[in-house]
């Protein structure tokens, strides 16, 4: 952020350079370029102008102005040299777009009147970039300039770099059609660069730092990578307000290829409608670390990262836009291999990734992410407040985390994703990090195994953490959640109204697990959630199967319900579960059903064997109901308030040792181990006892937007908001009697920016 900051003020010094400079400037030569002047040539007004752009190069001295009017210019003539090209000079701006009648800059229209710079020598160009042998390599070349120089409104036309390749010197022929820079600085405004064709790569071939604005690349291709714009290692590129459109690359990155180690900065950019093998939009290659604000990505099309291809390299994505980009195989927004980019404040909508790409049931990986696609060991990206909606994709609708990738997920939003398998997050083989994030309206069906219609997890140990999963669906199991092998952690997570729906050729007799269904060999942890009004045919909040034993621990189960048993929890074959501390309370037809779990410490809904287990109301602030009609799965269903009123027996009646070491909040994001001295000990361990149940109780605090719970919201709540928006440990600390759900104002179950204008809303009234 610092970086991007200081990029933008180094930019605007240069625009106040640039002016001081044009003002100077303006006390200089202006030589006049027109093709058809017909007075004496001398460039010296528009009834003298020379008719070749050449000669008022050649003519230009530090400081001066060339003013091109409409109409096309070559480098050489019919059968000349396909090495020449325009050279830029020090300190010479070329400006076009004049009808020849102008005595100001202000008055030309350069959207108006083309000035075309065009490699294609004889006019014989071809469709398809036939007929080419003739053209210019190159059409423009800034090389080895000091500052000053400046290319403006111009169109950059039909160069062929298809000469001889020495690499990055400037002799090479193979690279930069339309513009080649070296060592230098230009300023490139209100151009366009298309129909150009490389060997290589850039129609626009940056190794210097050239500053773009309001440019346009459309049309360009390459044989390798970087049609449109290519940034070298250690070029500083600024681009503002350019678009990349329509272009090819039959390698990588047909848009935009940055190698910038020194931070290209990409601003209110848009990339729409490229096409190639690899980041169509725009690739960032190994060590690179550009930085895209403000970014629309859109209709770009490539087997892998359809939007953006991130390899080995640290970009950062800031309030970027990705929609309806395709990734063959995936990664439809963006695709990370070994790569840990920043990704921040972004919306990911209408993509598609690897929908006819076959396998990959029941964990074995295939491919997905229509959001984004993380892969391989070391990729870690940073992914948070982003927007995940509507995206289509075999696995992973928004995030396909794969192959011992650890991708943090932080308040991020999950909605209508439609999948094979995992709507919101696949984790194959990956320790991810997901915490704060909602998962809502998020499907998975239509193959063999749809499971996690709001995430999966396999062969890994994610931890999720304060999550939502509200009204997802799959058609096998695992309405909210799917988790095979290993031990992940869900902690402090709400699984609402999720379903497993049975659907389809493959699952009719299926549907087991609304809330979560827990396959083969797993063995998470689940601690402090709630699970409420889930439905299946089996296990409508949990199931558990084939020596998967979870542990459910300081959990709440109410009012879920299964077509056939388990309304609450199902398991079959399991060899160790644990459910401790927890409610089962309102479920149907059974709280408990098959193999029995161990179960202590702990409130059943009629009774359950086991240690300290209580058959009495739970005391809830208020019980879920079916709502006026009367019926479950209905839209006027009452979920309750799943917290503890003083009155309840479950207030320090659990067990401490069977609560999670490291972990001291509840589902509300309340503090845990609340003694209340009114209330007799009955649990087991040390003062202070934890409550049974999802809720610790808590006195005060639970006014929305009253985050320092002194019973009022008002001025003295913004440091409390601030704090719990910044550093949610920290607030937890500070405000020991407060729930940080207080500062979910906008009520979305993440505290995160969005939550900000609702709280300055609420202050004002």
């Amino acid at each position: 952020m610092y970086a991007i900051r200081e990029k933008r003020a180094r930019f605007c010094y240069a625009c106040l350079s640039m002016a001081a400079w044009c003002l100077a400037g303006a006390r200089s030569e202006t030589i006049f370029v027109a093709k058809f002047a017909s007075g004496v040539n001398d460039g010296t007004s528009w009834a003298d102008a020379f008719n070749d752009l050449q000669d008022a190069l050649t003519a230009a001295n530090d400081g001066d102005q060339i003013w091109i009017a409409a109409g096309v210019y070559t480098p050489a003539p019919p059968g000349g040299s396909r090495d020449a090209a325009f050279e830029l000079k020090t300190g010479v701006a070329v400006f076009g777009g004049f009808a020849g009648f102008e005595a100001t800059l202000s008055e030309r229209d350069w959207e108006v009147n083309s000035a075309l710079l065009c490699g294609d020598l004889n006019f014989d160009d071809g469709p398809d970039f036939s007929n080419r042998e003739d053209n210019s390599y190159q059409v423009v070349r800034a090389v080895n300039l000091g500052p000053g120089a400046r290319l403006d409104g111009v169109w950059v036309i039909a160069g062929h770099a298809d000469g001889p390749g020495f690499g990055a010197v400037p002799e090479s022929r193979d690279q930069g059609s339309g513009m080649n820079v070296y060592d230098c600085a230009p300023l490139i405004e209100n151009c366009t660069f298309t129909l150009n064709w490389s060997v290589n790569h850039g129609a626009l071939n940056d190794h210097g730092g050239a500053t773009l604005v309001n440019c346009e690349f459309r049309n360009n291709y390459s044989a390798d990578f970087g049609a449109g714009l290519y940034v070298h290692h250690y070029s500083e590129t600024r681009a503002f307000h350019c678009r990349f459109i329509d272009n090819y690359a039959v390698n990588h990155g047909a848009g935009t290829y940055s190698r910038s180690q020194d931070g290209a900065l990409l601003e209110n950019c848009v990339w729409i409608n490229n096409r190639a093998d690899r980041g169509a939009g725009m690739y960032n290659a190994p060590s690179s670390a550009s930085h895209i604000v403000n970014g629309l990505f859109t209709a770009n099309s490539a087997l892998f990262g359809g939007g953006s291809y991130v390899e080995l390299s640290t970009p950062i994505f800031e309030n970027c836009r990705f929609e309806n980009n395709h990734g063959e195989f995936g990664g439809a927004g963006i695709q990370v291999t070994l790569g840990s980019p920043t990704i921040l404040s972004s919306a990911f909508r209408n993509n598609d990734a690897g929908i006819t790409v076959p396998g990959g049931s029941g964990g074995e990986g295939g491919s997905g992410g229509g959001g984004i696609w993380v892969d391989g060991a070391g990729a870690s990206p940073f992914i948070a407040d982003c927007l995940f909606e509507d995206n289509v994709a075999s696995f992973g609708g928004g995030v396909y985390a794969i192959e011992v990738a650890t991708p943090v997920v932080e308040n991020c939003v999950f909605r209508g994703n439609r999948v094979h398998e995992a709507g919101g997050v696949y984790a194959a083989d990956s320790d991810c990090i997901v915490r704060n994030c909602l998962f809502e309206g998020n499907s998975a069906g239509d193959s063999d195994f749809p499971v996690g219609g709001g995430m999966s997890s396999y062969f890994g140990s994610p931890t999720v953490e304060n999550c939502r999963f509200v009204g997802n669906s799959a058609a096998l199991g695992g309405g909210g959640m799917y988790c095979e092998g290993e031990a992940p952690r869900i902690f402090a997570c709400v699984f609402e109204r999720n379903t497993a729906t049975a659907d389809g050729d493959c699952c009719s007799t299926q549907g087991i697990g609304g809330g979560m269904f827990i396959g083969y060999f797993c063995t998470p942890t689940i601690a402090d959630c709630v699970f409420a009004d889930n439905a299946a045919v089996r296990g409508g909040g949990l199931h558990a199967i084939a020596f998967a034993d979870p542990q459910i621990l300081s959990c709440t189960l109410a009012a879920n319900r299964a077509s056939e048993s388990g309304g609450g929890l199902f398991f079959v074959h399991s060899t160790d579960p644990l459910v401790s501390n927890s409610i089962l309370w309102s479920n149907s037809p059974e709280q408990i059903f098959g193999e029995p779990p161990i179960v202590r410490f702990s409130a059943v809904d009629g009774g359950y064997a086991g240690e300290n287990v209580l058959n009495v109301d739970p005391g809830f602030v208020r019980m879920p109901g079916a709502g006026s009609d009367g019926e479950w799965g209905t839209v006027d269903d009452d979920l309750g308030d799943l917290r503890l009123r003083l009155e309840s027996p479950l207030i320090d009646a659990g067990r401490n040792a069977d609560h999670p070491a490291g972990w001291s909040f509840d589902a509300f994001g309340a503090l845990r181990f609340r003694d209340v001295n009114s209330v007799s000990d009955t649990g087991e361990g040390a003062r202070p006892l934890i409550d049974i149940g999802a809720a610790e109780f808590q006195p005060t605090g639970f006014e929305v937007g009253d985050c320092n719970c002194d019973g009022r919201v008002n001025n003295f709540d913004i440091d409390a908001f601030v704090l719990a928006l910044s550093d949610p440990a920290g607030y937890q600390a500070a405000y020991p009697d407060c729930a940080l759900t207080t500062a979910d104002v906008n009520g979305d179950g993440a505290v995160n920016n969005f939550d900000i204008d609702p709280f300055v809303m609420l202050l004002g009234g």
